[in-house]
């Protein structure tokens, strides 16, 4: 769910950003508007990872540093729940605690919005750097390119996983003297 709400906070922005460089800049829309929408979003999620400090900071009576870092943990979608907001209780008889913790509920779930929306913008500037790439390649270095991904694949989905621990043992244990000294080698297939 993230995943989507992410891929369309990033859009929302892109397509914002094009229509600021129409119309308000009269300018053609150069660069990427993806690079441009992940540098937005990056912002946007900085700016929103302040403001959560500085509103736990002022209603819990932490330090910049601690709301700074609880905010992080909690849009990262980490949590380690070493910091909790109003000691774990949504009602107070203060009532502005109360209004700042449902405050910082709302600015939490839109934080994970922002950071899925980061995360598929670095997405996409990432693949519109390989499609790129792919493009600028002459057909030869393409054509060897695959080829070279089609064998490390190849290569790679036929070797066993590894060795269990057991075999391991038992492949060392199994070695006796006689056979290092006729020089037999003994394998073990793991299946």
């Amino acid at each position: 769910m993230l995943l989507s709400v992410g891929n369309h906070v990033s859009l929302v922005i892109r397509v914002f950003i094009r229509f600021m460089e129409k119309t308000c800049l009269s300018r053609v829309v150069s660069g990427s508007a993806e690079m441009k929408s992940t540098i937005v979003t990056f912002l946007l999620m900085i700016l929103m990872i302040i403001f959560g400090a500085i509103l736990t900071s002022h209603t819990d009576g932490w330090s910049f540093i601690e709301g700074t870092y609880f905010t992080f943990i909690s849009v990262s979608t980490i949590g380690f729940g070493d910091f909790v907001v109003n000691d774990g209780e949504l009602q107070s008889t203060d009532h502005g605690k109360t209004f700042a913790v449902n405050f910082t509920i709302v600015l939490i779930t839109l934080g994970l919005c922002v950071v899925s929306s980061v995360l598929c913008s670095v997405s996409a500037v990432i693949e519109e750097r390989q499609r790129r790439m792919r493009i600028e390649l002459p057909g030869s270095a393409t054509n060897a390119l695959n080829a070279a991904n089609l064998a490390f694949n190849t290569v790679t989905s036929n070797l066993p996983l590894r060795l269990s621990t057991k075999a391991k043992v038992k492949q060392a244990s199994d070695r006796s003297p006689e056979n290092k000294e006729n020089g037999e080698v003994e394998t073990i297939s793991v299946g």
